[in-house]
């Protein structure tokens, strides 16, 4: 249906990384982030970028960055900035 209409698909978590995860969260934001872009990907549909935390960090702006490149976005949204 996002595809049909137009519609994108807004996903956050852009800035965050498997290390930066504690052990008992079991979680891999990475691999979702994947997930996400095959899924899109698959359905012929955009996918833009946001990002979920506020980070004033090198390594979270450069992760966010990375993604953008990678999607060859040309709008991404930054949230949160204070």
């Amino acid at each position: 249906m996002f595809s049909k209409y137009g519609i994108v698909f807004i996903f956050t978590c852009m800035e965050m990384k498997d290390g930066e995860q504690p052990d008992y969260a079991n979680c891999s934001p990475e691999g979702l982030v994947r997930q996400v872009k095959m899924a899109t990907k698959t359905a012929q549909v955009e996918l833009a970028v946001e990002n979920a935390l506020e980070r004033y960090d090198a390594g979270g702006y450069a992760q966010k960055k990375s993604r953008i490149l990678a999607l060859n976005h040309e709008s991404p949204s930054y949230s949160r900035r204070n």
